[in-house]
């Protein structure tokens, strides 16, 4: 009896092995895919301000974008066929990145970022909060971390595209304006303010939450900088 009670156990350990195995090639795959993307949406950093949304719109055109967004269809699929508590912490950083690429790329091309209800209707998957019958493909919680690695990564842009922007005005007769970190200013205040609303229960949320201040700060002081240097427009 205890002997066949042990062997259906590993029976169960193994199935479950199994699983998590095949989930984890999806995830490699997708995280490969995942850093092809950085590699050219990095380039933001490098690239003078008038020419941020179009830099986005090849992006999004991009062999690599598509790539990425195929092997996470793929993932979203194959996890469908599994008990989603159960395995899910194994995709869960993966789709958060696959969210903050899609909310910087949209973002860089409209100043505007998308909502759960956009990212569930344009990539066809299902919010934990929004599923009813259906198999949840991914939280909210993943939603806003994307949100604040967005923040992070626009605090580090308010820094370098005023390095980008004398670079252009100083190679050719382009007059770049110094103003987008008043735009990230404003931005990411207006992200942080909306973050204040929540009463965050996810300790790893509210923990990253907690850093948004000195993303926050680190803005704020290029703006002074630029304003000290006669650099902005008069608004």
């Amino acid at each position: 009896m205890l002997s066949s009670m042990f062997d259906s156990l590993q029976e169960e350990i193994d199935s479950a092995s199994a699983i998590q195995d095949g989930i984890r090639e999806k995830v490699k795959t997708a995280d490969i895919a995942y850093r092809r993307c950085w590699q050219q949406l990095a380039q933001i950093h490098k690239t003078a301000p008038s020419k941020i949304a179009a830099m986005s719109g090849e992006f999004q055109a991009s062999t690599e974008a598509a790539e990425f967004d195929t092997a996470m269809k793929d993932l979203f699929a194959h996890c469908r066929q599994y008990p989603f508590h159960k395995y899910h912490h194994i995709v869960s950083s993966t789709i958060q990145n696959y969210f903050f690429t899609i909310q910087l790329a949209q973002w860089a091309s409209t100043g505007n970022i998308f909502t759960p209800e956009d990212l569930s209707s344009n990539l066809n998957v299902t919010f934990e909060s929004q599923a009813d019958s259906a198999t949840p493909d991914c939280t909210l919680e993943e939603y806003m971390h994307s949100l604040i690695s967005l923040i992070n990564e626009l605090s580090r842009l308010a820094v370098n595209c005023v390095i980008s922007t004398a670079a252009a005005n100083g190679q050719s007769d382009a007059n770049e304006s110094y103003s987008l970190p008043l735009t990230i200013d404003k931005f990411v205040k207006d992200l942080q303010a909306g973050f204040m609303t929540l009463n965050l229960k996810n300790d790893s949320l509210r923990r990253r939450y907690d850093s948004i201040k000195y993303d926050v700060k680190k803005v704020e002081e290029v703006v002074y900088d630029l304003a000290l240097r006669g650099l902005l427009s008069p608004q």
